[in-house]
Parts: structure tokens; C-alpha cells; sequence
């Protein structure tokens, strides 16, 4: 049983340590009277359906940094055994383009040829016989990219510096973003948004990167594909997750983290509050990319 990416068998097992990324709270509900009447009511369904080849369970997220790192990692248990994937691969919903190009780029690289993907809505669905991989460790997947990617995706015109932009987003805005972009255009920085590019041109590009500065955001999991020899600078306040200086370590990058102030009128919750930079930070960014 199939609740988005939340795999449950008949018996009420959530196999949460092994598959889930949330925190165990996160998984509670699946163990509730309400997740019991939703099976009951899919094993006759279940009960009548035909044997078949396996369907694997990757499940997945509409994040891009969970997609990249917690998720499509799984598919290295299909290296060398397509067959354990004949019934097709189980995403989670909304599966959106970009997603399917990274699942794609993958399946290419790990010979798989191509994958029937069968995207999975918010709900409860029924699978007869599904493989289920375990969960990958962060640092593990850093290092299934690297393999993945390998020297390819540094091409010829490298040296590239990147400044990326929040833009127009509802949450997490960065207050003075402009000001920031004028002064490290005048550094030699390209200021984009990578959410406006393909998956092949987000690799392409940040293989060329040897700067890469930003606010806190899902466009910092593309530090998977720039060189060890990348700087990041992320600005950011403590209510901000540290998996992106956890990922630029293990990547073998230089981070430095510049602290930035919370509008706290902007948001009830702080983690997705606006921020800005006091003077003194953006001092120190100053300092950082005239020093590049």
C-alpha cells in the first residue's frame, strides 16, 4: 500500500526507519484508526489482482533538494537488476518535468534503459508486489551523484560566478536582493535563477561554477555537480536547516555562511520569514567575492 511516500503493508507496517525522511512524528497518522479503514477498504482490490512483475517504490517529493538527495539515489538498487523495476517505478505526485529529466539523466547513466514511471496522487493505492529500497545516507548520496556526474559535467568556458536569485517567490524573500546583484555583477557574478533552467543546463552550469553564492534554498542542492574547488557562501538566519553546509562539505567545497537578519513581520513561522542583510554582512560579502 502506497499512501504518496509513505509505503504501508496490509499489516499497518510504515517501515519508517527504513524509507522515510521525516521526522517520526511525521509518520504517526499512518498508524491510526483512519489509515486502517483506508486499507481494509483496498484488500479485495488487492486480493483480486492479477500476479505481475514488480513495481519499484521510489515515491518521492515535489522538493528538489529531497528528489535529488533522498530519493533518487534509490534507483543505484536497480544497477545491474532492471527486472526488480519491470513493473514499472512509483513517484510520488506532483512529478513535475524537471523531476522526470533527473530520473531520466539517471536511468541513462546507470544503464536502465527507459522507466515506465506511474505517478502516484495524494492517497491510498494498492500494489501487489513492489521492492521497496531502503533509505540512502546524505553523505552516500553526495557520493552516488559525484560517481554519477564524474568529470562530465565540467566542460570547456569554466570559471563561472553565480549569484542566485530568490526572485519572485511568496516566502523566504530576500529583502535588498537587487542591491546585492548590482554589487557582484560588478565582480564578475551571473545572477539567475535555477529553477528557470533545464536539469542538463543546471548541471552544465554549476560543473563550470567556482563561486556560487545565494540564500537559503533548493537551488543550493545543485552544488552536487560543481567542482570541489566551488566557494559557497550562503546567507542565512538559525532557523534555516544546515544540510547545505553538510552538502558543500561533503562535496569537498569551500562554505562560508554569512548571517542574515529575519523580518519578523513577514511570516509567523521563522523559517520562512524574508531576510535581509545588515550592513556589516553585506560588507562581508563584499569582502568575500572581491578576494575570489
Amino acid at each position: 500500500m502506497v499512501p504518496q511516500f509513505f509505503p504501508v503493508t496490509s499489516d499497518g507496517r510504515t517501515f519508517a526507519d527504513a524509507f522515510g525522511i521525516y521526522n517520526p512524528v511525521k509518520y504517526a497518522h499512518l498508524r491510526g484508526p483512519e489509515m486502517a479503514r483506508l486499507i481494509a477498504r483496498r484488500l479485495p482490490a488487492l486480493a483480486a489482482m492479477p500476479d505481475g512483475p514488480p513495481q519499484f517504490i521510489l515515491g518521492g517529493s515535489h522538493n528538489y533538494f529531497h528528489w535529488l538527495v533522498d530519493f533518487l539515489p534509490r534507483l543505484a538498487a536497480l544497477a545491474g537488476r532492471p527486472e526488480l523495476a519491470a513493473g514499472g517505478v512509483v513517484v510520488a505526485e506532483p512529478f513535475a518535468p524537471g523531476h522526470r529529466a533527473a530520473l531520466e539523466h539517471v536511468a541513462r547513466a546507470l544503464r536502465l534503459g527507459t522507466l515506465a514511471v506511474t505517478p502516484v496522487a495524494k492517497g491510498v493505492i494498492a500494489i501487489r508486489r513492489g521492492v521497496l529500497p531502503l533509505r540512502v545516507d546524505r553523505a552516500a548520496a553526495v557520493g552516488f551523484w559525484r560517481t554519477l556526474i564524474g568529470p562530465a559535467a565540467t566542460v570547456e568556458g569554466g570559471g563561472r560566478r553565480l549569484f542566485l536569485r530568490r526572485g519572485d517567490v511568496q516566502r523566504r524573500r530576500f529583502i535588498g536582493e537587487a542591491e546585492v546583484e548590482r554589487m557582484l555583477t560588478g565582480y564578475g557574478f551571473e545572477c539567475l535563477d535555477p529553477g528557470q533552467l533545464s536539469f542538463a543546463e543546471q548541471v552544465r552550469l554549476f560543473g563550470q561554477a567556482t563561486a556560487i553564492f545565494g540564500t537559503h534554498g533548493a537551488a543550493f542542492t545543485n552544488l552536487l555537480f560543481a567542482p570541489p574547488t566551488a566557494t559557497v557562501v550562503e546567507l542565512r538566519v538559525p532557523a534555516h536547516l544546515d544540510v547545505f553546509a553538510a552538502l558543500a562539505r561533503q562535496a569537498g567545497q569551500r562554505y562560508v555562511a554569512i548571517a542574515a537578519e529575519e523580518i519578523a513581520e513577514s511570516h509567523a513561522d521563522s523559517i520562512h520569514r524574508d531576510i535581509r542583510l545588515s550592513p556589516a554582512g553585506l560588507e562581508t560579502l563584499r569582502r568575500i567575492a572581491a578576494a575570489l
